[in-house]
């Protein structure tokens, strides 16, 4: 779910920047961008909630099946619905419709234009609790089977409110702050800068509102998620004592509410005066204290590695290489295409479209697999802290990862054999970690692996960055296309999403 928030935002961003502008005064096409964003998940929702009825039915006669394929409609649901916003948004020009309508407003025109898809999402959530509701209803018994802390079912508004929390608040907040700080340096800068101020002056002033927002925005997660601090005690202590022993100053441990129903545990923040440990209550009241503190070390370990600043570089890297690439190619065939007699004006909206999809999705698979590269070296730096200090990685460390990975799939009613696009699958990372035992806990492979990879990332920033300093842009050959086209520019460079928090693993 995180992924697809942070893909609207960034379709958000693109279509800010110029890609989908559309002329909202077109006639009866006016109000297209909204029936695209709305009308095809609100079909979907509407066959689903005769779905739901029938899985009920198929559940209460002991179908197991029929709750499981419940589960995986809701995620092709999910991809309609940020699907068919992201499409009106970039194709159709919603973002320049709500424009229209209320102006460039800071921040509110953009919320606006993601609202539908929001709203939709949170209906859908609505026509799913019942098949919630019956699952929550068996985990109560198997809890009381293993002795462990029941929690009162919430309310379908309660479960919904926990969704928003846990699913959209803690990505948005911060990227709103975030872009109200940046717009609202664009609206001062007449009265901050003089005229004839050099353009660095500017980008520096803006970029320090940006810097500023994304170092206090975990200040607002925390009220969105309503986390309080972690009570004083044993597991306290346990906790801080993973934290000491790996030198990871943070403000507070927090504690995450969630109704008992999600076991997951994050780190937000990398100033450590708004650096926060989220934990939820879940997570706490289960995992063994052995597992616990297995978790607490893996969110640790993306502190030390700095997976979070290395995140952002590299899907800044992969971005710039990738548009780069394209204008290249773009640039190579252009005088191709022009020997063909092939019109190019019309065209140029259709590629900037296509390269950007391409770019995005180049992009996507990459970032991928180097986001599930960082949680094995997560997982691994947990195993290593857990065993004698910089001695060998022993079978109770690598244990106690593997049993906490397992308690959050079982929980969590996750397939552990399923793959996800950040993370990879449990059985996966187990796998990684039981290959782990006997060796030396500062010589692991995957650290060679994570090495390397912020190598070429750094390559890639310092020559594209010497690129754009020192060589002639590519589109200094091109025909004149004032004529209405838009230049194709590197495509999702105006605007990338700073991602402010680690994703919960």
């Amino acid at each position: 779910m995180h992924l697809l928030v942070l893909l609207l935002i960034f379709t958000v961003l693109l279509a800010d920047s110029g890609l989908g502008e559309e002329d909202p005064s077109a006639g009866s096409w006016r109000w297209m961008p909204l029936a695209v964003a709305v009308l095809p998940p609100l079909i979907a929702i509407l066959v689903e909630l005769v779905l739901v009825r029938r899985t009920l039915h198929a559940a209460s006669s002991g179908s197991m099946q029929a709750i499981l394929a419940a589960g995986r409609r809701l995620r092709y649901l999910h991809w309609i619905l940020f699907g068919s916003s992201i499409l009106a948004m970039l194709v159709f020009g919603l973002l320049e419709l709500v424009r229209s309508l209320t102006g460039d407003l800071v921040v509110l025109d953009e919320l606006l234009a993601v609202l539908p898809c929001l709203l939709l999402l949170c209906v859908l959530w609505l026509v799913q609790w019942p098949v919630e509701r019956m699952m929550r209803e068996s985990l109560v018994i198997r809890r009381l089977d293993h002795g462990l802390p029941v929690h009162p079912i919430p309310t379908a508004w309660e479960h919904l409110l926990n969704q928003v929390r846990g699913n959209l608040l803690v990505v948005l907040v911060p990227a709103a702050i975030v872009l109200a700080a940046v717009e609202s340096a664009r609206l001062l800068l007449p009265f901050v800068l003089a005229a004839d101020a050099p353009s660095w002056a500017s980008d520096l002033f803006i970029g320090s509102a940006a810097f500023i927002a994304l170092v206090v925005s975990p200040l607002g997660v925390l009220v969105g998620i309503n986390a309080g601090s972690m009570p004083a005690g044993p597991t306290r202590e346990g906790l801080e004592a993973v934290l000491a022993r790996a030198g990871v100053r943070v403000a507070d441990i927090r504690l995450w509410p969630t109704s008992g129903s999600i076991l997951n545990g994050a780190v937000i923040g990398f100033m450590p005066r708004f650096r926060y440990v989220l934990l939820t209550d879940a997570l706490v009241e289960t995992l063994p204290e052995a597992e616990l503190e297995a978790v607490m070390a893996h969110e640790v370990g993306h502190l030390r590695h700095r997976h979070l600043p290395w995140t952002a570089a590299a899907l800044v890297a992969q971005v710039w290489l990738y548009a780069t690439l394209f204008e290249w190619v773009f640039h190579w065939l252009h005088p191709v295409l022009v020997d063909l007699g092939i019109e190019l004006v019309p065209l140029m909206d259709s590629v900037h479209v296509i390269a950007t999809a391409i770019v995005m999705l180049a992009a996507f698979i990459g970032f991928g697999w180097i986001s599930r590269r960082f949680e094995l070296q997560a997982d691994a730096f947990a195993a290593s802290s857990l065993s004698p200090e910089g001695g060998i990685i022993e079978p109770a460390a690598t244990g106690a990862m593997a049993g906490a990975l397992e308690s959050v799939a079982q929980v969590n009613g996750l397939d552990p054999d399923r793959r996800t696009w950040r993370h990879g699958s449990i059985r996966w990372r187990q796998g990684r970690l039981h290959r782990l035992i006997g060796l030396p806990g500062d010589r692991l492979p995957i650290g060679r692996v994570v090495h390397g990879i912020k190598l070429v990332v750094a390559v890639i920033l310092v020559v594209l960055g010497a690129h754009a300093l020192f060589e002639t842009p590519l589109d200094a050959g091109r025909p004149d296309m004032d004529t209405g086209a838009r230049e194709l520019q590197p495509p999702a460079l105006s605007g990338l999403p700073s991602e402010s928090e680690h994703e919960p693993s």
